[in-house]
């Protein structure tokens, strides 16, 4: 029912976890935007440590050292419903090719997790990915913002569409794109690091090519920053 009303598998209900959603319908979120109002150094080094501890580091990579390689997609067996883009913004925020000059593209820094919610029962797993990015060239402020992704692989009864509610009797492994508590809550350790860190998110529109969505991200993102 997770497969078929949010667009997940059945990790993040046998894990205990809840689904960040869309604010239009209840389908499950492709990535999550964190906007944190610290130096980029110092968010860069406090994710990269929490990440390190809690799950493990698989592939890191910082724009200081070269660009950063656009990610592998899921091999088979597994089948993806679908495989957004990351990440959500761009590399270098290029959502905001208007506003950020040519030459002048921020440092970022991106990694991904080692497996975690290894479960038995459905041959499952889930992997994290997460960009920083320093967003003070933007936003002339310090300001940090990370762009969260998680990808989950598991054999789930397979479906003659995903839309459809006709299960069929045989099971097929599966690649969802989610966001869930767990993944929040890594941003939200950022407060007990640094205390009084303020932290906003929102979820990114799959509208990201469209100049309306632009002009509606850059008016939401303005708003947060005054906060800071």
């Amino acid at each position: 029912m997770s497969y078929l009303y949010h667009g997940s598998g059945s990790i993040p209900l046998l894990s205990g976890e809840k689904l960040v959603t869309e604010d239009i319908q209840s389908f499950s979120a492709k990535s999550l935007v964190a906007m944190v109002d610290q130096e980029y150094a110092f968010i860069k080094d406090q994710i990269r440590t929490l990440v390190a501890e809690g799950y493990g580091i698989v592939e890191e990579h910082d724009s200081e050292f070269g660009p950063i390689p656009r990610p592998k997609e899921e091999q088979p067996p597994y089948r993806g419903i679908e495989y957004p883009l990351w990440p959500p913004l761009g590399a270098g925020l290029a959502v905001f090719d208007d506003i950020v000059k040519a030459g002048k593209l921020p440092k970022e820094y991106e990694l991904t997790s080692r497996s975690y919610n290894r479960i038995e029962a459905v041959d499952g797993y889930s992997e994290l990915r997460i960009r920083v990015t320093d967003g003070e060239g933007l936003l002339g402020k310090k300001v940090a913002i990370l762009q969260i992704m998680r990808r989950d692989y598991s054999k789930e009864r397979a479906r003659l569409h995903h839309t459809l509610p006709i299960p069929l009797p045989y099971k097929e492994y599966m690649a969802f794109t989610v966001v869930t508590s767990t993944e929040v809550n890594i941003a939200e350790s950022l407060k007990q690091r640094a205390p009084g860190v303020v932290v906003r998110y929102w979820v990114p529109s799959n509208r990201i090519g469209e100049q309306s969505y632009r002009e509606d991200f850059w008016a939401g993102m303005a708003k947060v920053v005054s906060q800071f």
